[in-house]
Formats: C-alpha cells, sequence, structure tokens
C-alpha cells in the first residue's frame, strides 16, 4: 500500500514522500506569497507503481550504467540483470525505486526510511541495509536527503535521489487520463550553471568511452550561467570541488533558484528528453549527484566499494533561493 508522509517547515516548504521508492513527490514553497511545486510528478500517487522513468525516487543501489551488466569484485566476475540492452541502468528493474520501504522515523521536518535489498538481488552481491533521511532546514528552503548503507559483503553501492525539477509557476503533474503535463512549461527557458569544468564522454548507448573531457568549446559549457535552451543533456558532469556548490538551477521567471550539493564527485544532469506520456518530454531536469557511470569497471574513475567494516554514507543538499 502506497502511504504519504509529509513534512514541513517554518518558512512555508511542504515536501510529500511517499514509501514506493522512498520518493520525493511533491515540494511546495512559497513564492512571492504564493505556493509553488517545483517536482515533476503524477497527481495520483498509484501511478508511481507504473513509472519507467525514476520520478522522485531512490535510484539504486548503484545509479546510472554499467557497462555489460557485469562488475569485478576481488577477481570474482558478478552478472547483473541488464535492463538496458547488454547494459544495465539504475540496478536494473524493480531496484530501490519499486520497493516498498519502511518508515522508521516520521517528524515533523524529517522523515527516515529504510529498506532491506536481499544478497544477490539483481546479481549484486552482499545484503544491504539502506537508510535514507529526507530532512528539511527549520527558517530556510533546504531539503537534505542523507543516504546511508552497510551491506554484509563487500559490495558497489552508490544511489542518488532521482528528481524531476521544474521551477516555473506553470503545472508540473500528470494524471493517466487527463494530462495536465500538457499545460507545463519544458525547462528549455530556465538557466542553469554547472560547476564543472570536465565531463565523461559517452558512446551512442550512454556507456562512458572513460576520457575525462573538457566542457570549454562545446554546448555542454555550463561553467556560466546560460539559458539551456534546447541543448540536450544526458551527461555526467565532473564536479570541481564538492565543497561547492555543483548546480544552480534559475526559473524563467528569474524569481527562483535551487542550488545542488553533495560529496559525490559527479553530477548527472538529464533534460528528460525521454520523458515519455502523460508528461512531455523536458518538462523537468535531472541534476544526480553520484559516482560516474560505469566506475566500477573505469579503474582511473573515483570509485570505492562498501563493506561491513566501510558503510556507505552520502548526502544531496537541495537549497531554494527567492
Amino acid at each position: 500500500m502506497i502511504k504519504t508522509f509529509t513534512i514541513e517547515n517554518q518558512v512555508g516548504d511542504s515536501v510529500n514522500i511517499i514509501n514506493l521508492g522512498a520518493r520525493l513527490v511533491e515540494w511546495h514553497t512559497r513564492v512571492k506569497g504564493q505556493s509553488r511545486n517545483i517536482i515533476v510528478g503524477y497527481t495520483d500517487y498509484e501511478l508511481y507503481r507504473e513509472d519507467p522513468s525514476h520520478l522522485g525516487a531512490i535510484a539504486g543501489p548503484y545509479a546510472n550504467r554499467i557497462k555489460g551488466a557485469s562488475v569485478e569484485l576481488n577477481g570474482v566476475v558478478h552478472k547483473l540483470a541488464a535492463n538496458e540492452g547488454v547494459n544495465i541502468l539504475h540496478s536494473g528493474h524493480n531496484a530501490l525505486e519499486s520497493c516498498m520501504w519502511q518508515v522508521k522515523e516520521h517528524s515533523t521536518r524529517a522523515i527516515t526510511l529504510t529498506y532491506w535489498l536481499e544478497d544477490g538481488f539483481n546479481g549484486f552481491p552482499g545484503a544491504i541495509a539502506f537508510e535514507v533521511e529526507y530532512r528539511l532546514a527549520e527558517n530556510e528552503s533546504q531539503l537534505k536527503i542523507n543516504m546511508n548503507a552497510v551491506s554484509e559483503k563487500e559490495t558497489i553501492v552508490g544511489p542518488t535521489g532521482h528528481a524531476y525539477f521544474n521551477l516555473s509557476a506553470m503545472a508540473k503533474s500528470a494524471k493517466k487520463q487527463t494530462p495536465t503535463a500538457k499545460q507545463a512549461n519544458d525547462i528549455n527557458q530556465h538557466s542553469l550553471l554547472l560547476n564543472c569544468q570536465q565531463y565523461t564522454p559517452v558512446d551512442n548507448v550512454g556507456i562512458p568511452t572513460g576520457n575525462i573531457d573538457s566542457v570549454k568549446n562545446t554546448e555542454l559549457d555550463f561553467t556560466q550561467l546560460k539559458k539551456i535552451d534546447t541543448t540536450a543533456i544526458n551527461h555526467n558532469f565532473v564536479v570541481d570541488n564538492t565543497d561547492n556548490v555543483s548546480a544552480v538551477l534559475v526559473s524563467p521567471e528569474q524569481d527562483l533558484s535551487l542550488e545542488v550539493s553533495s560529496g559525490y564527485p559527479g553530477l548527472q544532469a538529464y533534460t528528460a528528453d525521454y520523458l515519455p506520456s502523460p508528461f512531455i518530454p523536458r518538462q523537468g531536469i535531472c541534476l544526480e549527484p553520484q559516482f560516474y557511470p560505469d566506475s566500477p569497471n573505469i579503474k582511473h574513475f573515483p570509485f570505492y566499494t562498501t563493506s561491513p567494516e566501510r558503510p556507505f554514507s552520502e548526502k544531496i543538499i537541495y537549497k531554494l533561493k527567492k
């Protein structure tokens, strides 16, 4: 059964989380005295059962793509359950986004959810205990996602938040039969800044080549704030400094901005060009802090494994400015 949990703060932010996929499904904030939802999603939460796009979900146990759906740990090759041709995306079908998480704690400004992933799930070695906390700051429009995991044996863990953001004042939700999403603006008139001088080029199926290239003189150069326009983005960017803000998104009206920060070395930006009906393509943008795609198989990409002695812990911070 899908259950909804709300957290709120003193400055008018209200966030809805559902237990299916530990999803962030709504974030209402006050802009010029009006409430504005900045999350793309369904009005009927039951439709998330059929969602193919990881809308608002915790994607994992390992986010993004792994080449050949295969990973080697300590000399042992683990064959994973491919779900995108011969490769695996976001850990395969029915991964964390499809699980019914348990609520460990729920207070006015925070909620903690947990899930126990069995050993061998989609080929991943080792049972993994996940814990995710969503926490609103009391006196500012900031939402922090604390992600923790501990495994019974050495394995790969690297989840992320997969919310689709649209900061404009237009409608951003949809019903299956009456797609109010058709009324929504796309994100072309949003402005984007990425504090990322480099990115990891990919082949024609989204697998990194292993190179790390400069964004200079490419359409992916967002080192200065500029309109997204029609640029199609589905790339991992190399974060310049994890102590600073990784990305800034600004609404078309220039009355709301979103800052994204994390300790992850990479940031996947995705302009949702393949977002299916009842939504419209490019209705939102994902800004996903993470390890680089296929990091377990590319030795010079930053990555580390999780084990009983080395639990996983990472955070994502979303901060709104008005």
